[in-house]
């Protein structure tokens, strides 16, 4: 059939409803966030199954999840749709009068160099927006498709921990990198097995404090290295927070390896020094990623701007 008469004959207000149906999992929160009925969702639902010959959201335990079909249309339909709004024309953005809240992905670390630059710049000429952080996770690339997730930055080893192949000539995402840093250790000022340098054997025979998000997804370059290595350090804590390990070691006597942005940050407010690893870790180049559906959206363009200068106060000269 005809490509032209096949568009026809379909419902093209079923289009936003699938939208936020894969977005959501939810009849009734996708009613909900329309101003529709249940009732009326579930029908333009039966619709679309028969539209696409796929059940689309289906039963999995005691919550509804995405066939593979419907994974497929995240992309293609958020980029329609964002199509369909830039042609039909969006209000005009205004930083001044806008309200709402962008999401950002990443660890605290990147929290804490964005914060201090970018919140004084939202309170003088944004007022009405704000910023949530979240740990990024197996959904953050289907979140980030939708719009339930702006932005992400983090190393650019989420190609491979969070399975984002946002360099692909056919991603769904656009990228820029925003910042290279790199690994330092740090030690306590007072620590009398240190002196202005560290040998591999001293570092192997301190008990470390070491950054370890979750055992499915570690999303650390220090911990891949060492593993890549066959190197065994003794790890006497892990935890998801860059930002505490500067507290932990300048109260202990355990040494940390973390971004040398950091350690400039806390080594002019706690007693630690900062040292060259005995072991050479891959430079980090933080990339931010966002959605190619939102690359053109001024609000969102605006943010990334925001987020950018903020950021890359902290780059080298």
């Amino acid at each position: 059939m005809d490509s032209s008469k096949t568009l026809r004959l379909v419902n093209l207000n079923l289009l936003p409803v699938l939208r936020q149906l894969l977005r959501t999992r939810s009849v009734s929160r996708t009613a909900e966030d329309l101003n529709l009925t249940q009732s009326a969702i579930s029908a333009s639902l039966r619709k679309l199954r028969g539209l696409f010959d796929d059940e689309l959201l289906v039963m999995r335990g005691r919550e509804m999840v995405l066939t593979d079909r419907a994974e497929q249309l995240i992309a293609p339909l958020e980029a329609l749709l964002a199509s369909a709004e830039h042609l039909i024309g969006m209000p005009e953005f205004d930083p001044a009068t806008e309200n709402r809240m962008f999401r950002v992905a990443s660890a605290d670390y990147i929290t804490a160099l964005i914060a201090p630059g970018l919140l004084p710049y939202l309170a003088e000429h944004a007022p009405g927006i704000s910023m949530q952080t979240i740990i990024g996770g197996p959904r953050t690339s289907l979140d980030i498709q939708q719009g339930i997730v702006d932005l992400i930055i983090a190393p650019d080893q989420i190609n491979e921990w969070l399975h984002m192949p946002f360099q692909a000539p056919d991603s769904p995402f656009d990228y820029e990198v925003v910042l290279h840093d790199r690994l330092v250790c740090i030690a306590a000022q007072d620590d009398p097995d240190i002196d202005a340098q560290i040998d591999m054997a001293t570092y192997l025979s301190k008990q470390h404090a070491a950054f370890y998000l979750r055992r499915e997804l570690h999303a650390s370059v220090e911990i891949e290295t060492m593993q890549r290595l066959g190197i065994q350090q003794k790890n006497q804590i892990l935890l998801q927070e860059f930002t505490l390990l500067p507290m932990i070691v300048a109260a202990t006597r355990n040494i940390a390896v973390i971004p040398e942005t950091i350690a400039n940050i806390y080594s002019g407010v706690l007693p630690i020094r900062i040292l060259e690893p005995p072991i050479e870790f891959e430079p980090i180049r933080l990339v931010m990623v966002w959605a190619k559906s939102q690359s053109k959206k001024p609000a969102h363009s605006w943010f990334r701007d925001a987020v950018r200068t903020a950021i890359q106060r902290h780059a080298k000269p």
